[in-house]
């Protein structure tokens, strides 16, 4: 239905109605009372000029009809409703209703096209993309959640693959990318016969060799059992075929309690890890020190400072030799020594930066003198 042709054709049928009764009414009056004439002609003329607007005034307002739709239909994607309006009865409304439609289509389409690059995003923000583990990023966030709330705290391990890059060399890049693949497979299929630690513990890549797994408290027993498993679990993946050496694994393993910072425990871990590989042991659980806990920033330098002044450091020099068992050089294992005979080891005080720091800065070099590497990591 058109509004403007039936507008049009109201006009013209009043503008014809009203002729035609002033005509009839010129006939039949009488002539010589004028004044009967021009006021029946008047009256005339009103009326069908009421008539007239009032007939518009309902052609508009049936036009305007549809324009109560578009409102909802635009309104409602303020609050993602995508509304789909059948075609109005108003044909001057048709072209707009379409271009409406497609509109919302399109907005539909967008929105659900930017959900899911949000949704990918997330994912791979919180997901290792070769192993579909978690991400060091969302295990940091994991553990910050944990050390903040009151609560028993829980127990992390790190675990690193030795010689990967020599792996890498010798077997080459998708073999190595399947090798790790398949620990990943390994790792979290050992992870879940375990039911407490399924039911909350979370296991992630925090880089090329290093697997971390964040886990519920557990007695120390029970967590050295749980990572045997795991490291027995690795190392059969070499009988498989996967690696053309036996894998050798070295785990770090530390519990924490709430309140830590997990930057702290990851490092506390990590120097488990640098203890288990100087001392060629499978694994190393550390604990929690009270007296680490306690110490700000200020505080340790006062006690790196006093010892350092009055000599209260204690050393010992270990050779490290290439394959061939050549002396490469001589590193040095430093222990910091309070008056009252309460001794640090190094990763108490110095966090091992190296790869992350500059390779020269002296915080790296006096890491190197602390904390000595064992042969099969020193630089040849």
């Amino acid at each position: 239905m058109s509004v403007i042709r039936w507008s049009y054709a109201w006009v013209v049928l009043m503008a014809t109605v009203c002729m035609a009764a002033n005509a009839a009414w010129l006939w039949w009056s009488p002539l010589d009372q004028r004044l009967t004439v021009l006021g029946g002609v008047l009256g005339i003329v009103a009326v069908c000029g009421a008539l007239t607007v009032g007939g518009l005034m309902l052609l508009v307002r049936y036009a305007k009809a549809p324009l109560r739709s578009f409102k909802t239909q635009i309104r409602a994607l303020s609050d993602r409703q995508f509304i789909e309006l059948q075609e109005p009865k108003v044909s001057e409304w048709v072209t707009l209703s379409k271009a409406l439609n497609v509109m919302v289509a399109r907005v539909q389409m967008m929105l659900t096209e930017r959900d899911e690059a949000v949704d990918r995003m997330k994912r791979k923000a919180g997901q290792d993309a070769l192993t579909q583990l978690a991400s060091r990023q969302r295990l940091m966030e994991v553990m910050a959640k944990a050390v903040r709330h009151e609560g028993p705290g829980g127990a992390v391990a790190i675990f690193r693959l030795q010689d990967l890059d020599g792996l890498n060399k010798r077997l080459g890049r998708q073999r190595a990318d399947d090798l790790l693949v398949a620990v990943a497979t390994a790792l979290n299929a050992r992870l879940l016969l375990d039911k407490q630690a399924a039911e909350a513990g979370v296991l992630a890549r925090l880089n090329g060799s290093e697997f971390g797994l964040l886990l519920p408290p557990y007695e120390v027993e029970a967590l050295a059992h749980l990572l045997a498993a795991m490291s027995n679990t690795i190392a059969q993946l070499s009988v498989d075929g996967l690696a053309d050496v036996p894998l050798v694994v070295r785990i770090g393993a530390t519990s924490f309690r709430a309140g830590e910072e997990a930057s702290d425990v990851l490092l506390r871990a990590d120097a488990a890890v640098g203890r288990a590989e100087f001392e060629q042991k499978a694994m190393v659980i550390s604990q929690p020190s009270p007296k680490h806990h306690t110490l700000a920033v200020a505080q340790w330098r006062v006690i790196i400072e006093s010892a350092l002044d009055n000599g209260h450091l204690s050393h010992a020099f270990y050779p490290v030799t290439d394959g061939e068992g050549r002396v490469l050089h001589q590193e040095a294992f430093l222990r910091l020594k309070e008056p009252h005979g309460v001794i640090y080891e190094a990763a108490e005080f110095l966090p091992p930066p190296c790869a992350a720091a500059a390779p020269w800065s002296w915080t790296c070099a006096l890491w190197r003198w602390a904390w000595p590497r064992s042969p099969s990591r020193a630089r040849r």
